[in-house]
């Protein structure tokens, strides 16, 4: 909504936007009117992106999720079968635990032939995204990580999951489609 009212004071200081005068629109209004709906729809794509990063000088692994906030409250509200509401800061340590759990579930690491155990360390809404916080410990070295991450997928079947992954320099990224979940990155 901020967008489209920073667009409307610009076009309209312009000179090009006049909603109640002026016998017909022009493009600027229709373009306007465009932003206007946008802004209230619902986004059309269904993303997540997990951005993972090995330091093997510190034996940890990082871990950042982004997620669209309306559909991980919904995510959550179908999983636990309660309401949730990620923007209340008085459900905070609340919705953290949930969190937690679901993201224990969904997101998955495993190297060395075991599963990785994830820690929440923190989360922040941005806008319209949810962004989580995890850290894992006293990783060995690696040579490969395998990543399993169907965030959503029981919400959505169009969800999309963008992973990225980094270690050292390297940098790489893959996308997994319902029903794949599920990824090895080796270096």
């Amino acid at each position: 909504m901020k967008m489209a009212a920073i667009l409307y004071k610009w076009l309209n200081e312009a000179g090009s936007v006049s909603f109640w005068g002026g016998p017909k629109p022009g493009k600027a209004h229709w373009f306007l009117l465009g932003v206007l709906f946008w802004s209230f729809a619902a986004h059309p794509y269904y993303v997540s992106v997990t951005e993972v990063e090995y330091k093997p000088a510190t034996g940890e692994i990082e871990i950042a999720c982004k997620i669209f906030t309306d559909d991980l409250e919904l995510a959550l509200k179908q999983s636990f079968q309660e309401q949730v509401d990620l923007y209340n800061p008085s459900q905070k340590e609340r919705n953290e635990r949930l969190l937690s759990t679901y993201l224990q579930k969904h997101l998955v690491l495993t190297g060395n032939n075991r599963k990785l155990p994830l820690v929440l360390v923190g989360s922040e809404i941005q806008e319209e995204a949810y962004w989580s916080y995890l850290l894992v410990k006293q990783v060995p070295r690696l040579k490969s990580l395998t990543v399993n991450n169907d965030l959503l997928y029981h919400a959505r079947k169009d969800q999309i999951n963008i992973i990225h992954f980094r270690v050292k320099e390297e940098r790489r990224s893959h996308r997994l489609t319902y029903p794949d979940d599920t990824y090895t990155f080796t270096w």
